[in-house]
């Protein structure tokens, strides 16, 4: 294995930023049932959803999950299907309501973008199955615009605040916040005022200056920014004041592993601190046991409401 590792590391790609990628890991099973066609198909999949993934988590990826032979999509499968959704207007938004405990906004809803294959009897694809194939394919971008606009167009519609997601690959591309700036010059800004984009704190933790710069141009149309995964990059908190933003979020796994030790909770205390300090709300997802919303609300964060 180290050996392995050794070699890849000689094999890393320079990206565009002239940072080079970052690692990703992926596995699956091989069976006498497989060719190597399939399997490394297969391997290619998940490591596109390391890829974008935001964690340092292995990927893996079954055969037991195609049990009916057929293969995965590879990158000339998923470039046709994510251009033509974006061509023939395909993709929407699947937008909920959350809520958190305590928060002063009463009426808050987040959006993922789905996409609909063109047999209209299939059920819509999630962004988190889609999207790892459009960052590998410089076609994130894209998506991310196609979000802002059904964004507004929900907000136009509705009451309330909407948060959507915007793509790591799509922060990096410079081009893209001008895009963003032409869409929001001619949006009403009252609907502006009522969206927020929410980042990566990977993003924050190892692009600090194009984080930055998005974030900054982002405000400056009158949308708001959050901050997500914070718990995957706790050294993301160092930057955290080099941006306005509205939220941090948590997991609610994180918390319960903080909790659990004197270390955890001087730690939760300095996040907490820090952040609240600065005006910044922090929610906190799947905080669901009882003894975990107590210390998540005694900390002055704001635990999801199931």
């Amino acid at each position: 294995m180290q050996k392995l590792r050794e070699l890849l590391e000689t094999l890393r790609v320079k990206l565009d930023s002239h940072n080079l990628s970052r690692w990703a890991y992926a596995l699956t099973d091989y069976t006498v049932q497989c060719s190597t066609k399939e399997v490394l198909t297969r391997l290619d999949q998940a490591l596109m959803c390391a890829e974008s993934a935001g964690h340092e988590e292995v990927e893996f990826l079954s055969h037991a999950d195609h049990e009916d032979g057929e293969l995965l999509m590879g990158e000339a499968s998923w470039r046709t299907l994510i251009s033509q959704a974006l061509d023939h207007d395909r993709l929407s938004l699947d937008v909920r309501r959350v809520q958190y405990e305590g928060d002063d906004i009463p009426d808050r809803h987040e959006a993922a973008l789905a996409l609909q294959e063109d047999d209209p009897d299939q059920p819509r694809m999630s962004g988190f199955l889609f999207m790892p194939a459009a960052a590998r394919l410089g076609l994130s971008s894209a998506c991310d615009m196609r979000a802002l606009c059904l964004a507004l167009n929900w907000l136009g519609e509705h009451q309330g605040i909407l948060v959507i997601r915007m793509s790591i690959a799509s922060i990096l591309d410079a081009q893209y916040l001008e895009e963003i700036r032409l869409i929001c010059g001619n949006a009403d800004p009252a609907l502006l005022q009522r969206l927020v984009v929410e980042l990566d704190a990977y993003g924050l933790s190892r692009h600090l200056d194009a984080f930055r710069a998005f974030a900054q141009g982002i405000i400056e149309t009158g949308m708001h920014v959050g901050l997500r995964g914070l718990d995957q990059q706790p050294d993301a908190l160092r930057q955290i004041h080099m941006v306005d933003f509205d939220y941090v979020k948590l997991g609610g796994n994180f918390v319960r592993e903080l909790l659990a030790s004197p270390g955890g909770v001087q730690m939760m205390v300095a996040i907490t601190e820090t952040a609240i300090g600065m005006g910044v709300r922090v929610y906190v997802d799947d905080a669901d046991d009882a003894g975990t919303r107590r210390m998540v609300i005694e900390y002055g964060a704001l635990p999801r409401v199931n």
